[in-house]
């Protein structure tokens, strides 16, 4: 959590207007400390273990996280081609696992809405952020064409390449596009957006996906 507080930054940060109105309300929760060193990444999987058995008794919930992860996946078969036109696909793929992934908010209260939990924006992970913000981005913004790159793996003490895909790089002005940014820090902006540029080009779009869904049912029950 910040160590100043609101009104210490407003007065710091130059948030006050020419009327003295303060923002409705800034975005105090982040913790970059919750962000993965992603030291180590690990092949492409589904729920952990622990998050999986958090959703049981949550269905719907359950089937928009799986889905989520299904189409995140599927970014990276490159089998997967309609008329031809795989790159489109692996776009789709994005803006579907994109979507599911914020769908599992609302889901929750579907399933149980007695149940206390925390919505995506209550949250302290970066990642669960800029992920929420950049569906919003790119369903009603951008149009953006998946790239990717050969990374050297070892598996089973075997050397292999393997295929990382991602998305061209987020830049402040087309962050800043959005309705939502303006209640986030300049320096948060900066940390999360360079953060997410540079691990999805070192480990993929989708495997940041993957460790979002997790991340989030982890956090939205804590």
């Amino acid at each position: 959590m910040p160590c100043t507080t609101v009104c210490e930054k407003w007065k710091t940060e130059g948030y006050f207007s020419g009327t003295d109105q303060m923002p409705r309300e800034m975005i105090e929760c982040l913790d970059f400390s919750t962000l993965p060193s992603l030291e180590v990444g690990s092949t492409f999987a589904g729920l952990d273990s622990d998050v999986e058995s958090v959703l049981h008794p949550l269905p719907a919930t359950l089937d928009r996280a799986s889905a989520a992860l299904k189409f995140a996946a599927s970014m990276s078969n490159t089998e997967q081609e309609i008329d031809g036109s795989s790159v489109k696909m692996r776009e789709a793929f994005f803006r579907a696992a994109l979507g599911e992934f914020v769908a599992m908010e609302e889901m929750i209260k579907y399933d149980k809405p007695s149940l206390q939990y925390s919505k995506i924006l209550k949250c302290q992970s970066p990642l669960l952020h800029i992920l929420k913000q950049i569906r919003n981005l790119h369903v009603h913004l951008l149009s953006k064409v998946a790239e990717h790159t050969e990374v050297s793996i070892r598996w089973a003490d075997q050397a292999s390449q393997m295929t990382i895909w991602f998305i061209e790089d987020i830049s402040m002005s087309d962050f800043n596009q959005l309705d939502g940014a303006k209640w986030y820090w300049e320096n948060d902006k900066e940390r999360m957006l360079s953060w997410f540029n540079d691990s999805q080009r070192a480990w993929g779009v989708n495997y940041l996906i993957q460790l979002a869904v997790n991340q989030y049912v982890r956090e939205a029950f804590a």
